[in-house]
């Protein structure tokens, strides 16, 4: 049991470390940049294309159907942008994870290597 607290305690020191820290939020912050000026610049035609189908498929009734059957009717407002967002979202995950395997991955397992495991 002693070998396993002391490989916990190693690995919550190594993980505190600010260049730990600092590698963990990089990749986010990154992330966050790159789809900001993507939203920036290409979200509101996204929204009008994701609108101009569903005056054209009749989704504005159906969704208020089915918000005003469950008493949401005032969603009905917002169900728009909020498809928009539901289909970039598993977008952003994925960038984020992206830059966290390309640029945060190598050195994180450098300094753990040289400072753990010689």
């Amino acid at each position: 049991m002693r070998p396993i607290l002391i490989a916990f305690g190693r690995a919550l020191l190594s993980q505190l470390h600010i260049r730990m820290l600092m590698l963990t939020l990089l990749p986010f912050v990154l992330s966050l940049l790159i789809w900001g000026v993507i939203l920036w610049l290409g979200l509101q035609p996204m929204i009008d294309a994701v609108q101009a189908y569903f005056v054209e498929h009749g989704g504005f009734r159906i969704s208020g159907e089915l918000l005003g059957w469950l008493g949401l009717g005032a969603f009905k407002m917002v169900i728009v942008p909020m498809l928009a967002m539901w289909v970039l979202l598993p977008l952003m995950i994925l960038t984020a994870l992206i830059f966290v395997g390309l640029c945060a991955m190598p050195i994180i397992v450098k300094h753990v290597a040289v400072r753990r495991y010689p």
